[in-house]
């Protein structure tokens, strides 16, 4: 099959995916309303009346739509071959002459050496998808930017947006052949019949600063031709099913906010995206600006703020930061993922290679359904992308898939995906109005001393979501040494020992606790002796944590208790736990406790009075005389 051919199916699995987010994902991706804010912008009236007469024009637009399953679908193919992306650098009628020429565009899009949009996505996944770029060469409208911006940065009622973009794409017609930019039908090939006549993306560019950055350009924004014109625009070129049309398309200036520098594939690299389905992983949940947004991936991932920056929440993205690399919940949807499957174990080592080069994670079910899992991916702050992160380190995800992407305030619903950090602190889920960040080096473990364990009683820990109730994962371990992470962890439902278990030792008649963990199932465990103990004096029982035995062992010598032991889920197990039993002993602050007022010490049990009775005058009762004797004799 053709890398055409597989691009196909694959690449319209990813569109489909859009339907399957879309719920979780509709919001505005420019954040227009945000950034003005953080910015100290006020947007204009004339905007307010464009958003009331087309409510949706900002919000997310579906680019790729397909016809096939999801691409997370059971048996589907991965997003792989090759996507045709489209960049179209205009003037308006009074710009000067361009600082910089298409070809230096091209370099830092998709050409350069480093940084690239074409680089992520190559890397991302593992060499599956190559995004080829073509920055069309510059075209100079009859608009001047004053007619086009209007009295609303462009984005307002009274704008002509639209009839810039539309004269742009005409200006452009003979230099594009539009058809090789239709490519989503089921067969991979642009233009083959199967497509539906439109331009799957396109990227629109200006010169001047934009309004964003308290320029006089356009806003940059995401939306449709459709939304300005009444329709599509139609180019002269002409398709298998008829005129071949532009419509949904991203629009951004070509230099940072200094209007000197090139505009970096940072943010570009997050939209693209979005146009293969992935929805954002932050949630605006006080407003859209930084500060009220809660970062949930924060930026150890491209779809959440990887393109803005990390620790301090609250401040507007760096033109210099990233893109950092996808999570693996994102590789997953697009088939780009190679799981480590935990399995049924107990305390097993598994290896972690990294991430940007293995698209690896290791995978643990915290349930028989499938429905919550953690998984575990090694992400070294090293290379091309993953060089950004605030430190190398084992990410941690609890993924949900009764979770969504943005509850509603006070609702037990969980997100469908979340980091464990490392720090407890939960800083990715609170905003920066409430002492959260975007990511920093305590959120990662194997480092600083943050090893481990993760339990059903520790926090972060492996307990579900639903209910809270407890899973039967323990990771017991996690470092990073050599190049790769470790991951020591037990999975199993059956409870049992962990190496190394043993009980303490005790004496002869003496009050006696013994506690030994347990792994495997889910706590609470209930314990018994599975056959008449060997030894009397003991009662046993569980606890969340394991096993406790307790009372006075009535004999000498090295005994072997066999326990049954049932989890919370009525997994049974099986254990054996030796126990030595040593001499009676006796300290002279616990022997006379019952004769004079001595803080501290510990009654004396019934037994232990039997005892020294016996050892004394043997009359039946512990006595005065009793003590003389063992005093006398020890």
């Amino acid at each position: 099959m053709s890398a055409a051919r597989t691009l196909a199916g694959a690449l319209l699995c990813a569109a489909a995916l859009a339907a399957g987010v879309g719920s979780a994902a509709a919001q505005a991706l420019h954040d227009i309303e945000g950034v003005a804010r953080a910015r100290g912008i006020e947007l204009p009236d004339a905007y307010r009346r464009l958003v009331e007469r087309h409510p949706g024009m900002f919000d997310e637009v579906r680019v790729w739509r397909g016809r096939a399953g999801p691409a997370a679908a059971p048996g589907r193919a991965a997003v792989s071959g090759r996507f045709n992306l489209i960049v179209l650098p205009a003037l308006f009628a009074d710009s000067e002459e361009p600082i910089f020429s298409a070809s230096e565009i091209q370099q830092v899009l998709f050409d350069g050496p480093s940084g690239t949009l074409r680089r992520f996505y190559l890397e991302a996944s593992g060499g599956r998808l190559e995004v080829v770029g073509t920055v069309a060469p510059w075209v100079r409208t009859s608009l001047t930017m004053a007619e086009v911006v209007g009295t609303g940065f462009g984005i307002g009622d009274d704008a002509r947006t639209g009839e810039y973009l539309a004269e742009a794409i005409a200006l452009a017609d003979s230099a594009i052949d539009y058809r090789l930019y239709d490519n989503d039908g089921p067969d991979g090939i642009p233009d083959s019949g199967d497509d539906d006549g439109v331009v799957d993306a396109m990227v629109f560019e200006f010169q001047e600063v934009a309004a964003s950055c308290g320029g006089p350009a356009i806003w940059p924004h995401r939306t449709a031709l459709r939304f300005w014109l009444g329709e599509p625009v139609e180019t002269q070129d002409m398709g298998a099913n008829g005129p071949i049309r532009v419509d949904n398309y991203i629009i951004q200036g070509s230099t940072d906010c200094s209007g000197q520098v090139l505009q970096t594939a940072n943010t570009v690299t997050h939209e693209f995206g979005h146009i293969l389905g992935l929805p954002d992983i932050y949630h605006a949940i006080d407003g859209i600006e930084p500060q009220n947004r809660r970062w949930i991936l924060g930026c150890w991932a491209i779809m959440a703020a990887g393109s803005w920056g990390c620790n301090d929440g609250g401040s507007r993205g760096l033109n210099a930061f990233g893109p950092t690399g996808m999570s693996p919940w994102s590789r997953d949807q697009l088939g780009w993922e190679t799981w480590i499957e935990a399995g049924d174990v107990v305390e097993a080592e598994f290896v972690l290679p990294p991430a940007s080069t293995s698209q690896a994670a290791l995978r643990v079910p915290l349930d028989d359904t499938g429905v919550e899992e953690l998984v575990f991916e090694y992400r070294p702050a090293i290379g091309e992308f993953d060089s950004f992160l605030p430190s190398s380190g084992v990410l941690i995800y609890h993924l949900d898939a009764a979770g969504v992407f943005r509850p509603q305030r006070g609702s037990p619903t969980p997100y469908r995906i979340s980091l464990l950090e490392a720090d407890g602190r939960t800083d990715l889920q609170r905003t920066a109005l409430n002492g959260g960040n975007r990511g920093e080096a305590s959120d990662a473990w194997g480092i600083l001393g943050r090893t481990g364990p993760l339990t059903n009683a520790t926090t972060p820990g492996t307990r579900r979501h639903q209910g809270g109730l407890p899973s039967t994962v323990t990771v017991h371990e996690v470092r990073v040494e050599d190049g790769v992470a470790r991951v020591r962890l037990t999975t199993t439902r059956t409870p049992t020992l962990p190496s190394g278990a043993a009980l303490p030792d005790a004496t002869r008649l003496n009050p006696y606790e013994g506690r030994v963990a347990l792994i495997g199932g889910g706590p609470p465990y209930t314990v018994s002796f599975a056959d008449a103990p060997p030894v009397g004096g003991l009662t046993v029982a569980g606890d969340d944590a394991g096993i406790v035995i307790t009372g006075a062992p009535d004999a000498e010598g090295t005994f072997t208790l066999e326990l049954s032991v049932t989890d919370v889920y009525g997994n049974p197990g099986a254990v054996s736990l030796p126990l030595t039993v040593g001499p009676f002993t006796m300290t002279r602050e616990r022997l006379v406790q019952p004769f004079v007022l001595f803080n501290g010490a510990t009654p004396l049990s019934e037994a232990e009075k039997s005892a020294l009775d016996d050892l004394g005058n043997a009359d039946g009762v512990f006595d005065i005389g009793d003590a003389r004797a063992w005093l006398l004799g020890n």
